[in-house]
């Protein structure tokens, strides 16, 4: 992967960027509260006080480290933690309480394979029982050691500089639960915070920043033409994401790298969820080709979610039989469930449409058809429906259809649902558990229909019937 430094300030003097900062901390501020920036409300664009120079040396000295310069004059000039990505920069005294094992070397690089990193995670956990670490979390102490947290994203999630090796000074996204870091594109601390206060007054999306090239759609563009290799040509395509609303020019030029692109490639699949969003009429037939001929059913799942998402109401409406015929082609459970999201958007579902997912041969489908035939307004006129969906022999087809007669209260479905109890005596809370709240929506005497059917021919009714009768006895009694 390409992780070169793209728009990176060149000043020789680092006071320069540090006045750059102090002057764009307003403006990042004023656009910030225009709109919900994700994690802002913690800092509210609100730096501390900084440090004196003696403060950070003593931390230093304490720890036997260096801190890159970037963050040593962040602390110093600009401000002891604050406004700054996601939920903010954290003072040094709280990045000391979130790291640890300041000095040892740093285990963090791009690149790592899921394998290599599992190894790398094997081994801290290794080495962390050897040398008998009773420390909380003594193997992620390891793990992320020579890097000072900056802050949290939230969760698990955590930013990170590193301190030694070939990338000090980078900044790094880390997950305590053991997800991959993420290196970001810039060299250093304040190249990173800059460009986080370009992006805020450009008005860009800022929730994902760092994961994200830098720089505008000129510059992204320019990126795609002049890359080599295809990774870093998806993330430029990719990056433009941020940007709220793209300029005709991009979307045109877009056009062509879609054209141009591989049927089904990241690439092409990248550039149609741009295309979707700026014009859906431009690509509506592509979509409905990758939904009817994609071989991979992830590719016709992005199409029907871009559908989902951008296709106007009145399209949507002239094309219902369209939809209904790619339902009931589908074989994919995920691409059905996207495809009755659509369908419900123009309130097309109906037992008709539903009809042939009842008899699907993937027990998810049927599943699906019930929960959704549940919702209709009309369901007590098909109880052969849910009968059929109480006798299939999928255990998540029969509890769907036990949850979906909510407010039928049909006394046949009592020996139905007997059946269902005596077959699944261990599934209390699935089965017995929803039995139970169908029961209690019964007008009338159950107890006595419940006695009623302990004479039933069936043995495995008369038996479920028991514990039915078992357990509205202790409910009622309780």
């Amino acid at each position: 992967m390409d992780i070169s430094i793209k728009n990176k300030p060149t000043d020789s003097d680092p006071s320069d960027q540090l006045r750059r900062i102090r002057q764009k901390l307003p403006l990042a501020a004023h656009k910030g509260s225009l709109r919900r920036v994700f994690g802002a409300s913690s800092h509210q664009y609100k730096l501390n006080e900084p440090l004196e120079p003696k403060a950070v040396e003593a931390f230093e000295r304490k720890h036997g480290i260096e801190l890159p310069e970037e963050l040593t004059n962040f602390l110093t000039v600009i401000g002891d933690g604050g406004a700054g990505p996601q939920y903010g920069i954290y003072r040094l005294e709280q990045m000391e309480e979130e790291s640890a094992r300041l000095a040892e070397p740093c285990l963090l690089r791009p690149g790592f394979t899921d394998g290599e990193w599992r190894q790398l995670e094997a081994l801290c956990e290794k080495q962390a029982e050897q040398d008998g670490d009773e420390a909380y979390d003594a193997d992620g102490q390891r793990m992320f050691q020579g890097t000072l947290c900056l802050g949290t994203q939230g969760c698990t999630y955590d930013t990170v500089l590193v301190l030694n090796g070939p990338y000090r000074g980078r900044i790094v996204y880390i997950d305590r639960d053991y997800q991959k870091p993420i290196f970001t594109y810039e060299e250093n601390f304040l190249n990173w915070y800059e460009h986080w206060l370009d992006e805020l007054i450009a008005g860009y999306n800022v929730d994902s920043f760092g994961k994200m090239r830098p720089g505008g759609e000129a510059e992204l563009l320019a990126l795609f033409d002049a890359a080599n290799d295809e990774q870093t040509k998806l993330e430029a395509v990719r990056s433009l994401f941020k940007i709220p609303s793209l300029q005709p020019d991009t979307i045109t030029r877009l056009r062509v790298i879609y054209q141009q692109a591989e049927p089904f490639s990241p690439l092409a699949s990248l550039t149609l969820d741009h295309l979707a969003a700026a014009d859906y009429s431009s690509v509506e037939e592509d979509l409905l080709r990758r939904l009817r001929c994609a071989p991979e059913a992830e590719y016709r799942e992005s199409a029907a979610q871009l559908i989902r998402v951008h296709i106007p109401a009145e399209t949507l409406r002239n094309q219902l039989p369209v939809f209904v015929k790619l339902l009931h082609e589908e074989k994919d459970h995920d691409v059905v469930f996207l495809l009755l999201m659509i369908l419900e958007k123009a309130e097309g579902i109906d037992f008709n449409v539903l009809g042939p997912l009842f008899v699907h041969s993937d027990a998810r489908i049927r599943e699906t058809a019930l929960y959704r035939a549940g919702e209709l307004p009309n369901k007590a006129e098909h109880l052969n429906v849910f009968r059929a969906g109480l006798l299939d022999a999928d255990f998540s087809v029969n509890r769907t259809a036990i949850q979906a007669l909510k407010d039928i209260t049909d006394p046949e479905l009592l020996p139905l649902y007997a059946k269902l109890v005596r077959r699944y005596p261990d599934q209390d809370d699935f089965i017995a558990g929803n039995v139970m709240r169908r029961m209690e929506e019964h007008s009338g005497d159950l107890e006595a229909q419940l006695q009623a059917l302990l004479h039933h021919p069936d043995a495995e009714t008369r038996e479920g019937t028991q514990v039915m009768l078992e357990l509205w006895q202790s409910d009622k009694h309780r």
